[in-house]
């Protein structure tokens, strides 16, 4: 509908950060293109290893990766979850590590 075409437009020509953005990217029924897409959850310098599957990779919770990186408490125990503290997070962490991700992709 209109409120999907606005997003499309949005998103046109653009890099989007986020963590678990294939759930968004879903639920929109978008298909952004892979090159612009900068998705904390499986950005491999974030992962963790799996300790039953070794020399697998599995993503690590934002709340952590907002601790570890950039110094913010999110998500903390017993406050409401809040998807634009989420996504401001999600961005610091990306800033965090931005040098060393667009390096590996170019």
């Amino acid at each position: 509908g209109e409120c999907r075409d606005k997003i499309l437009q949005l998103l046109k020509d653009r890099v989007v950060v986020g963590h678990g953005l294939e759930n968004d990217f879903k639920v929109l029924a978008i298909d952004h293109p892979k090159e612009n897409v900068r998705d904390t959850a499986y950005y491999g310098g974030l992962m963790r290893g799996d300790p039953y599957c070794p020399g697998f990779f599995v993503p690590r919770k934002l709340k952590e990766l907002a601790a570890e990186y950039a110094g913010i408490t999110i998500q903390a125990h017993g406050q409401e979850h809040c998807s634009v503290t989420d996504a401001a997070a999600a961005m610091a962490v990306y800033r965090h590590k931005r040098l060393e991700w667009e390096n590996e992709l170019h």
